[in-house]
């Protein structure tokens, strides 16, 4: 891999390191109620970290990005589906 190609591929890493240590850490979705506090509207990510870490940042892979229903009934449902496959 070229050097411009692993910074272009390690960047949204990067920005996910930095977002991580802004909002206090991953949260997991195993610790996740249905009522919690969620954002409106966002985009979440999942992380494998029984898979070996991105080369060369230290932070484990991403898996799977999705977006926030527009209710929370939808919401709550997608979030159920996901634990199903997770």
């Amino acid at each position: 891999m070229s050097p411009a190609r692993g910074q272009v591929v390690n960047r949204p890493y990067q920005v996910l390191a930095e977002l991580k240590d802004h909002c206090g850490g991953y949260r997991y979705l195993a610790d996740c109620a249905p009522r919690g506090v969620w954002a409106v509207r966002g985009v979440y990510f999942f992380f494998d970290h029984g898979e070996s870490p991105r080369a060369g940042t230290g932070h484990p892979r991403v898996v799977r990005v999705g977006t926030h229903a527009l209710t929370f009934a939808s919401c709550k449902r997608r979030l159920k589906a996901v634990a199903r496959v997770t």
